[in-house]
């Protein structure tokens, strides 16, 4: 029996450029490149967070922009079998700068206002916030709306760069339905499934002798893919954003290839190994009680 592999793109709508994060419509600049891609393999299924909230609504003037600009295109992955999920990515301004958003309340407040939006648009089931963030009273409002799936967890050690909203450093690297206590522990209270991405060690020279966990990204060149995937035993779940296939921006990055001819190659590595399920389809197999493969 295979395992699973769930990728997942995070369509944040940002990329690096020099550095600096810019805004981008990904779907604009990148989708095409990545439909070639999963038109070659038909077999895999993918899950795609779409951002609907408050920085959406600033930046583009309507905070379902993606859906609004490009119905074709979620067409597409709706019509060939992929989940179009919820990602939203808490903003504020500061100083003339977009920054994370890390005011508690303010984040439960966004939530709730934009989840009418994001059901209007059937994306409410599967669900991710930007930066890892979470806490007890945020995976409790995801789950009284109505949320069925949360993938925000990077089970990890929590490195001194990391905020107190991204903590995951006492969490299963397998699904689990978390308590209303304590978002990081198998629990009582909740009827949403936490689908953490899989975390493993991929090392890079700006690491400066740590050992940095990572989650397994298909836009990584193909050796660090290859070697970092090649260590999973059970069911997978992959990140990339649409940007990192992308030649426009960071393309000389040490772990990001920018090449869509990488994740070609990367994807064939592991074709013939996994089944691929939407992240979707693998909380319903889990609700029904079959095994999560490790």
């Amino acid at each position: 029996m295979k395992n699973r592999c769930g990728i997942t793109f995070d369509g944040d709508m940002i990329a690096s450029y020099n550095g600096n994060l810019i805004f981008v419509d990904e779907f604009e600049e990148c989708f095409d490149r990545i439909k070639k891609v999963l038109e070659e393999f038909p077999r895999v299924k993918t899950t795609w967070f779409i951002r609907v909230d408050q920085n959406m609504e600033d930046i583009y003037g309507q905070a379902d922009y993606v859906f609004q600009a490009h119905k074709e295109k979620i067409q597409w992955l709706r019509d060939n079998g992929h989940e179009v999920a919820w990602h939203i990515h808490p903003f504020v301004k500061q100083e003339g700068k977009w920054v994370q958003n890390t005011d508690h309340d303010q984040v439960l407040e966004e939530i709730k206002k934009f989840f009418p939006v994001a059901k209007e648009h059937g994306i409410t089931h599967t669900v991710r916030l930007g930066w890892g963030y979470q806490t007890n009273q945020v995976m409790s409002l995801l789950s009284d709306l109505g949320c069925r799936a949360d993938s925000s967890g990077i089970p990890r050690p929590k490195y001194p760069w990391a905020n107190q909203f991204t903590d995951w450093s006492q969490a299963p690297k397998t699904p689990y339905h978390p308590g209303r206590d304590n978002y990081q522990q198998e629990g009582e209270g909740l009827e949403i499934l936490e689908i953490p991405m899989t975390i493993t060690h991929v090392p890079a020279s700006y690491d400066n002798g740590q050992i940095i966990y990572r989650y397994i990204n298909p836009a990584y060149h193909h050796q660090l893919f290859v070697d970092a995937v090649d260590g999973i035993q059970g069911d997978c779940v992959t990140i990339m954003h649409p940007a990192e296939i992308c030649p426009s921006w960071d393309y000389a990055h040490e772990l990001i290839s920018y090449n869509a001819g990488v994740l070609r190659a990367n994807i064939r590595h592991i074709y013939d190994r996994f089944e691929f399920v939407t992240l979707k389809e693998l909380s319903r197999e889990y609700k029904t009680g079959k095994e999560i493969r490790e």
